[in-house]
């Protein structure tokens, strides 16, 4: 996906979060909702990031590859934990590290649109994509709402539509 993409969407999931939850939907959260969103595409050389941070990026895309570490929850907690923490303590605005958190969280929703999927639940290889796009992706089982269905999962390694379960072994 392109940045602009993700940025726009991001700042779309911010306007819902915002509504939904009250808080205030300023420049700073915008703009922290913005940076945040493209966090995940370091591990991608080609990506506008990875342009931007180059031998960075590429280090990262061969210690943890492409849709890995960096598209996972884990990758999602440590990133509102180390960059959004801090940030409210700073400002004392609580509605940054949720933006942190919004940004960074609806670039892994994003790429989970797309044909490649994500690696959610890294180290597993396994791979999430969203309902719906299994009939595109057909090596892709889809990710139900709950995430909890084994149903949901094929391995990353695995070339072969997937009716059901899946080892990710």
């Amino acid at each position: 996906m392109k940045v602009a993409t993700h940025i726009v969407f991001a700042e779309c999931c911010w306007f819902a979060t915002s509504a939904v939850l009250d808080v205030h939907y300023g420049i700073p959260e915008a703009l922290v909702v913005a940076a945040a969103c493209v966090l995940p595409d370091a591990d991608n050389p080609k990506s506008w990031l990875g342009h931007q941070v180059g031998r960075v990026s590429q280090d990262l895309h061969r210690l943890l590859g492409y849709r890995g570490y960096l598209h996972s929850l884990l990758a999602l907690l440590l990133f509102t934990t180390a960059l959004g923490l801090p940030l409210w303590w700073v400002t004392g605005r609580p509605a940054l590290a949720l933006a942190i958190s919004v940004g960074y969280g609806s670039h892994l929703f994003a790429d989970m649109m797309s044909l490649g999927g994500v690696q959610i639940f890294w180290p597993s290889r396994a791979i999430a994509v969203l309902p719906g796009r299994d009939s595109i992706a057909s090596s892709r089982v889809p990710l139900p709402s709950a995430c909890s269905s084994p149903w949901c999962w094929r391995s990353r390694s695995s070339s072969t539509p997937s009716p059901g379960l899946v080892s990710t072994a």
